[in-house]
Order: C-alpha cells, then structure tokens, then sequence
C-alpha cells in the first residue's frame, strides 16, 4: 500500500470512530404494550411502565408507548367508564406492583417509620378532554413483600383532575410542600384508601412525598411499622380524552 493509500485509510478509521463515539450510549426504548396487564421497563431498567386497564370494558383498549430511553411515556385509550372506578391506571413505577418489581426498587420496601425524605419530581401533559385524575398512588403492606392486593394503606396524592373526586369522603383541609390539600378517606380497591387533592391544580412537582405519610400517621390511617412497597405515578382514566404523556419523573426513598 502507498503513502497516500495508508494516509486514506487511517483518515477513514479516525472518521469512523468519531461516528461511533457520537452515538448515544443508550439506545431508545420504543417500546409500547396494548395488553391489558402489559409492562415494560424504561430509563435502563430504574422504573416499569404499566398499561394496568384493571376494569377494561367491552371492546374498549388501552395502549402504551415509550420512545425514548429516559422516563417520558404516553397512554392511547377507547376505554370508558361513565360510573364506580376507573377504567384504568396507566403509570410509571419504582418498587414492586403486585409482585412485579422494578429492577431499581429506590430504597423500598422500608418500613415507614425508617423513612427520612421521599424525594420526587414529576411533569406531564394532561389530557385535553375526557375524565381524569393525574395522581401518585402509593402502597404500604404490612410485610415486606406480597403478590396481591396490599393490605395496609394506600395514599394517593391528586394533582390534577377534570371531574372525578377521590373515594370516600373529605376530612380535612391542610397545607403540606407549600400547597393546600383536600384530605379525602375511604376505601379503595385494596382496603383502606386516604387521598390528598390539590386545591389549585399543577402538571409539575418537585416535593417531598413523606409530609403525606407523616400527615397519614398523625390521622391514624398509616402504621408507621408498615412497610412502603410501591410508588406509582400515571392517570385514572373514566371517560378517554386525548393522550396523556408523562414528561419526565423520578423518585428515591431515602
């Protein structure tokens, strides 16, 4: 080979290598379910994605995608339920759902007295129509572990909503992370249910989850020798709108 040959190859090599370091290091996830139950993993295995369409009626359909390698996702749904709950509750999650634990569990289970700070961010895009929560729903077992319905507490904070209202009936008013909360208890799907809904609603958070237990304890509805398995953050969906899309989201128990 000549001078000018070997020049041209080394030249090639270096090109190519500046390619292949130029390229993202993680690859998108694009992955998307319609099963009824589907789940997938996403931000390189720190949270699941589920479709969770609990009460899918009829011929109706619930749908899932994710198309980048961090935590934003976005749900399509013909389902529709007019009355009693939802039809489903798309969200991301960090812990262990019925079983089905994220590879990344953030620090859970713990038991809630251990707990020092919840820290979590999350965005979205809520729908434009349809009926709707936006909320956390998060779970407390009484061991650490279990395969079924939780059967301690679940505390569900509400940050949006167009129409519905928690389950139960409203018992306070209070101010915890700077806004005002309506606190609602009842019973939900598992057992014991106490929900906080934003007086003002928001599309963005950054706060601190554990003035909620804290408030939950003081009320007697948490055990603080319960365990936290589970924080989840998706949408209640009644009557289907437009998509919905989770922006970005992160969670840690500490």
């Amino acid at each position: 080979m000549n001078r000018e040959l070997r020049l041209l190859a080394i030249i090639s090599a270096v090109c190519v290598a500046v390619i292949v370091m130029q390229q993202p290091l993680q690859a998108a996830t694009n992955e998307s379910t319609c099963a009824q139950f589907g789940v997938f993993s996403v931000d390189a295995g720190n949270y699941n994605v589920q479709n969770n369409a609990f009460n899918l009626r009829g011929r109706g359909q619930q749908c899932l995608f994710a198309d980048s390698a961090g935590t934003d996702w976005s749900e399509t749904t013909t389902n529709s339920v007019r009355t009693g709950s939802p039809g489903g509750y798309p969200s991301i999650y960090a812990g262990c759902h019925w079983g089905d634990c994220s590879s990344n569990q953030h620090g859970m289970p713990i038991l809630e007295s251990s707990i020092t700070s919840v820290p979590t961010a999350w965005s979205v895009t809520p729908s434009t129509s349809g009926k709707w929560d936006i909320s956390y729903d998060i779970w407390f077992n009484t061991t650490p572990t279990t395969n079924a319905c939780p059967n301690g507490l679940e505390i569900m904070v509400w940050l949006n909503e167009a129409g519905p209202r928690p389950a139960g009936s409203q018992v306070a008013t209070v101010i915890i992370n700077n806004m005002t909360w309506q606190v609602w208890f009842g019973t939900g799907g598992c057992g014991s249910d106490v929900s906080y809904m934003a007086t003002t609603p928001v599309n963005s958070v950054n706060f601190d989850l554990l003035p909620f237990f804290r408030d939950a304890v003081s009320r007697g509805y948490l055990n603080p020798s319960w365990y936290l398995i589970d924080v989840e953050a998706g949408t209640e969906i009644w009557m289907p709108g437009s998509n919905f899309r989770t922006n970005s989201f992160s969670v840690s128990v500490q």
